[in-house]
């Protein structure tokens, strides 16, 4: 389990989350399936070379493996951050329910209108605090669904060089065959 969540979860509360036992759940039956979950990657984000076009053959196969391994790991971080942030999502509803229910009347016995209950809501301190890490764990995935299409972008980029060096080499190939057909084959 990504120990990213539970560090971050620790900030929160002093407690374990529930939403920590559905990611080992998760992670456990994933596993029974036989499905490996990348883990933790071993290095930094792999930086693009300014210009792509100037990088040899064996840089550039080296390059396209490490962007494909980031974008790997990005994507197993972003599947665990969105899984993270539905759970707590549900859990904001469920506060959220919990104080609409609490004032549901107000001290005098008088049934509050909805306007009342959702500007209770907006001021109690559980929803606001909660809110706040949901508000986190959104931009979050915001930052990773970012990053994966810049690591998507760059193995694209990556393989296209390394298609146009493939078709380079097979017109040189073809205009060297056709100059040293000798006359007298092929029409010529």
């Amino acid at each position: 389990m990504s120990n990213l969540l539970i560090d971050f979860w620790k900030k929160i509360n002093n407690e374990k989350p529930e939403y920590v036992d559905v990611i080992t759940e998760v992670y456990e039956y994933v596993g029974h399936l036989g499905v490996a979950v990348p883990g933790a990657y071993d290095g930094k984000e792999p930086k693009m070379p300014d210009d792509i076009t100037m990088v040899p053959d064996k840089e550039l196969g080296k390059l396209l493996d490490e962007q494909t391994q980031w974008g790997c790991y990005l994507n197993s971080q972003l599947a665990i951050a969105d899984g993270t942030l539905n759970v707590l999502r549900n859990e904001l509803e469920f506060i959220e329910a919990n104080i609409r229910l609490a004032y549901k009347e107000d001290e005098n016995g008088r049934k509050t209108t909805v306007q009342q209950r959702d500007d209770f809501v907006k001021v109690d301190a559980r929803f606001l605090a909660y809110n706040r890490h949901v508000s986190k764990f959104d931009f979050v995935c915001k930052i990773l669904k970012a990053s994966v299409e810049a690591a998507h972008n760059n193995v694209f980029s990556i393989s296209r060089q390394i298609t146009q060096r493939g078709q380079d080499f097979d017109r040189q190939n073809r205009s060297f065959n056709i100059a040293n057909i000798p006359k007298g084959m092929m029409g010529r």
